[in-house]
């Protein structure tokens, strides 16, 4: 038995090697989408034309992680195959957000992304923005007050006609999450359908529509749209132009925002953040 286990050990390490050098590959990878952008070396040369300071600091893109959740909730039921895949646990929330306070981490509202690429506010280096698609009521009861007790923002996409409905957030707990100073709220279509399957003559009521019940019901102007399951089209895009949102968000996996694609900024899954969350505990116990 002695021997046999020692035969055994050379491949039991090998193993552990291996496991190690995929996480680590992982945890690299995941890092350098939160790393802030390199930025060339400032050559100081004389410039007879005379330029505003917002005008100079007009960037083309700009480095800034959007993640997306869905439910923010312990799942009971072990069959809710969908549910489960766009949940995450609110231990697991909670410790993300604890430790991108301690990293330092600045939060930013998606409305905010316009602004930045225009020079007209501060892009701190380390930089993130979090969002919560359809406005379920984990949302209210599990995620919100954690965005309190850490003093982080976050973009809600409401369905407009989903409001009140079972599971979904109420007109006074979106009202109550507002008055924060900590959401903003962004339109998210009227009932959630694909909006590239739709005539024309219907998704522009789903785009127009849900904003205007949504400034209407709280009082607010909004600025920004979450394509309905990341599916739109150049059509959708106009109609979304049309409606005067000034962004908004898919489902395609990116960290980069440029000011002429802020109608199709990408998006990161809650599980990159998550591998994010891992590097900086790692970090904070090696330092």
């Amino acid at each position: 038995m002695v021997i046999m286990r020692f035969r055994l050990l050379p491949g039991i390490i090998l193993i552990l090697l291996i496991v190690v050098l995929i996480v680590s590959y992982f945890f690299t990878k995941s890092n350098e989408a939160f790393l802030p952008e390199k930025k060339p070396p400032i050559v100081r040369q004389h410039n007879p034309i005379s330029t505003t300071s917002a005008a100079m600091n007009m960037p083309d893109k700009i480095k800034l992680p959007i993640i997306t959740y869905h439910y923010v909730e312990n799942v009971q039921d072990p069959g809710d195959t969908t549910r489960i895949k766009l949940a995450i646990s609110p231990f697991l929330f909670e410790n993300q957000l604890k430790l991108l306070k301690e990293a330092s981490y600045s939060s930013y509202f998606v409305k905010d992304i316009p602004q930045i690429l225009q020079g007209k506010e501060k892009l701190q280096d380390k930089s993130i923005v979090l969002t919560f698609d359809d406005g379920y009521k984990d949302i209210y009861t599990d995620a919100f007050p954690l965005l309190k007790k850490y003093q982080i923002k976050g973009t809600l996409f409401i369905v407009a006609n989903f409001i009140g409905r079972q599971g979904f957030m109420t007109q006074n707990e979106i009202q109550e999450m507002l008055q924060s100073g900590l959401i903003e709220v962004g339109a998210h279509s009227l009932s959630h359908p694909n909006l590239v399957s739709l005539p024309l003559v219907k998704a522009r009521q789903q785009i127009f529509d849900s904003k205007k019940i949504l400034e209407d019901m709280f009082n607010i102007q909004v600025k920004t749209f979450a394509y309905p399951g990341g599916s739109f089209n150049d059509d959708v895009i106009n109609l979304v132009k049309e409606a005067s949102y000034e962004a908004a968000v898919t489902t395609k996996p990116g960290v980069y925002s440029t000011r002429d694609k802020l109608l199709t900024l990408p998006r990161l899954r809650s599980g990159y953040l998550f591998l994010r969350t891992i590097q900086l505990f790692f970090d904070k116990f090696i330092q």
